[in-house]
């Protein structure tokens, strides 16, 4: 068990005094792998499924619990999407046939993809998201086995300006800031 003080993580790896954070790479990133799969937040309102790309980065992409049907609809068809490229589609559909809730469709996406082979390869599209996070396109294709040749994954216009890191946030002279109140940290 790890605690303040401890050497080791709650995961049980070593804590290292200097440890290297690798940075995430945006566009179309070779031999990414999936790392297990969808965790749910311990509130439930989402899970998430993070994918290693081969630098050794990791990007964590999340779905949200909603109610709304597009909200849905979008969910539906991203995990779709990822979870296709390690079962097939049909019992992909046969494990979240009759999925009640966002809770249970997660638990059944799980066991579909539970006996998957993780350690396949997969081609990938990442950009910024708007607040600066590496992310994965809202919209498929997104994904795909390195064995396509040649790839079919294009980047959309939209992804295509998502590729820069957005800038920091400006003054705002209507609402009266400085920049001295932007650019301080808050760390």
């Amino acid at each position: 068990m790890s605690g303040y003080g401890s050497n080791k993580t709650s995961d049980g790896k070593v804590i290292a005094a200097d440890d290297v954070r690798l940075i995430p790479v945006v566009g179309i990133v070779e031999n990414c792998v999936v790392k297990g799969g969808f965790e749910m937040s311990e509130d439930g309102r989402s899970a998430g499924i993070t994918f290693v790309q081969g630098n050794g980065a990791e990007v964590t992409h999340k779905e949200w619990n909603n109610e709304e049907a597009a909200a849905i609809d979008d969910t539906n068809r991203r995990v779709k999407h990822i979870c296709t490229k390690l079962v097939s589609e049909a019992d992909y559909l046969k494990a979240v046939e009759g999925s009640s809730s966002f809770d249970s469709f997660i638990a059944n996406v799980n066991k579909a993809i539970a006996g998957a082979k993780l350690d396949n390869k997969f081609r990938m599209i990442f950009h910024y998201n708007n607040k600066g996070y590496v992310t994965v396109p809202r919209y498929p294709n997104f994904i795909e086995s390195m064995s396509v040749n040649p790839t079919k994954l294009v980047i959309s216009n939209y992804v295509q300006k998502m590729l820069v890191k957005p800038a920091a946030p400006q003054a705002d002279p209507e609402l009266n800031i400085t920049s001295d109140d932007v650019t301080e940290l808050p760390f």
